[in-house]
């Protein structure tokens, strides 16, 4: 899915007017930063929200939870997160475990909606993440896992809310999408330290308005971002 032109614009914006730019990021163990060998888990410098922090100079807050499952205390979780918050920005990014536990696709998208409604309620700025697709000792996720993200397209589009593209992030970066290298193999479901950095990107561009898969998509957003040049490892998508 493309971003439409009302999302291909800046969204770090100060949705609730409290002079300040901030962002939740929601989700499993894959937000938490479960398989991150290039930071400190002790002090919660982890994952890709410090690293979407540390490029677009704002408060990332991790609200991770391994092991969740989204369509159960995922989803209620959600609902006291976004009510307590005051974060403009909301990344969902979760379904890793359902998909362990091959939830319903049906269960998924209900639950996802659910969540866009009850965020659009109190007024956040909701981000939709669709699943990087597993590997290897995980293998048996993909078809789950794909399914979840096909959906998670939809919604995006159905409710007019931006899509992080993470899916095909992997697909355009992976070196080999059935052994992917931005995985800790062979276990083939928490990033490494590259992968998490491959996430930070993707959702970073989002933020700030770069279409990251385009071919000057890179170079964009090391202009836009001041880095220097080959900082960012997200390839564009040649098929597009």
């Amino acid at each position: 899915m493309h971003a439409t032109a009302a999302q291909a614009q800046n969204l770090l914006v100060d949705k609730n007017g409290d002079g300040a730019v901030k962002i939740l990021a929601f989700g499993d163990s894959l937000t938490f930063g479960i398989g991150d060998g290039g930071l400190d888990i002790e002090l919660g410098k982890r994952g890709y929200p410090e690293r979407v922090s540390s490029l677009v100079g704002v408060p990332v807050e991790n609200a991770g939870l391994p092991g969740e499952e989204f369509s159960s205390d995922g989803v209620n979780r959600w609902a006291n997160q976004i009510t307590t918050s005051s974060a403009d920005i909301i990344i969902l990014f979760e379904g890793a475990n359902d998909a362990y536990n091959a939830v319903a696709a049906r269960t998924m998208r209900d639950a996802f909606q659910r969540a866009v409604n009850a965020g659009t309620i109190v007024g956040k700025e909701v981000m939709l993440v669709t699943l990087p697709q597993p590997c290897c000792e995980h293998g048996g996720q993909i078809s789950d896992s794909n399914t979840y993200s096909a959906d998670l397209a939809v919604l995006s589009n159905v409710n007019e809310i931006p899509l992080i593209d993470i899916k095909r992030a992997w697909e355009t970066t992976c070196d080999n999408l059935g052994e992917c290298d931005l995985y800790n193999l062979p276990e083939g479901l928490h990033p490494n330290a590259k992968g998490y950095t491959v996430i930070a990107q993707t959702i970073a561009a989002k933020l700030v308005g770069v279409d990251i898969f385009s071919p000057g998509g890179a170079a964009e957003l090391e202009s836009v971002l001041g880095l220097t040049s080959g900082t960012v490892i997200v390839k564009p998508d040649t098929n597009s």
